[in-house]
């Protein structure tokens, strides 16, 4: 890996060789790690050596910062500067009506469909109750097929920067159940704030109740998106990074 050294400050996203923070730090560089997974979780002693080569790490949420200091036990600063939005990338929103079918959707990258699982069951049971659904699938894998029933479509589609409003705003609601386990308590919230800029409410679909109440009522469409946009309005633009920072 080729880099200049004109720069006064680095900062790498996810992974970085250690040698090349230790030569950057060598060189009187500012180095930061930029963390939105627990890697040190599977490559331990390769986060150590990066930690001990930096001038401090970011994290995207409190959980997984809080995990972070845990696991790393020393005086390496730790900062949280939360995933915010431009919300200039998203000007279609969602108008919700009495649609037929009902339009889930959920995106992510493909290794992570298994988190559909956990409201898999729920979905089910909205059509054993009558109603009409169907979900997208936008990742980056469109070509592995998903189908673990045959009670309701499933579309796939490929996640491209460029057209991910269009396609989020062409559905309902955003289907996002949290990955498993320990994993989905240090993830950020993302995706929630994705699917309120692009005008869907989200939901976990755990609860099948609130589930067919989405199903059933445009107004309650609308009323959760008011309320969470009205959140990331106040704490999820991009430019109050860009003010603390």
């Amino acid at each position: 890996w080729k880099y200049s050294l004109d720069n006064d400050v680095y900062i790498f996203q996810k992974y970085v060789e250690p040698t090349t923070c230790k030569e950057l730090s060598l060189e009187g560089k500012r180095v930061w790690w930029d963390v939105c997974d627990p890697t040190w979780w599977w490559q331990p002693e390769l986060c150590r050596q990066i930690a001990g080569h930096v001038t401090g790490i970011i994290a995207s949420n409190e959980a997984l910062a809080a995990d972070l200091r845990e696991w790393l036990d020393d005086e390496t600063p730790i900062h949280v500067i939360p995933d915010r939005l431009e919300l200039e990338h998203f000007p279609l929103k969602r108008e919700h009506g009495t649609q037929v079918p009902m339009r889930f959707i959920w995106y992510g990258i493909a290794q992570n469909r298994v988190a559909l699982i956990a409201a898999l069951v729920n979905l089910e049971r909205l059509v054993v109750n009558g109603h009409a659904i169907e979900l997208t699938i936008l990742d980056d894998k469109p070509d592995q097929v998903w189908k673990p029933t045959d009670m309701f479509p499933i579309y796939h589609s490929r996640w491209t920067l460029d057209q991910e409003n269009e396609v989020i705003a062409n559905h309902d609601i955003a289907l996002l159940p949290l990955y498993p386990g320990p994993w989905g308590r240090v993830k950020s919230n993302n995706k929630m704030l994705t699917a309120t800029a692009c005008g869907l409410p989200h939901t976990d679909g755990q609860d099948y109740q609130e589930l067919e109440a989405l199903v059933l009522s445009p107004q309650k469409r609308r009323r959760q998106v008011e309320m969470y946009t009205d959140s990331l309005h106040r704490d999820y633009m991009v430019e109050k990074s860009a003010r603390q920072w």
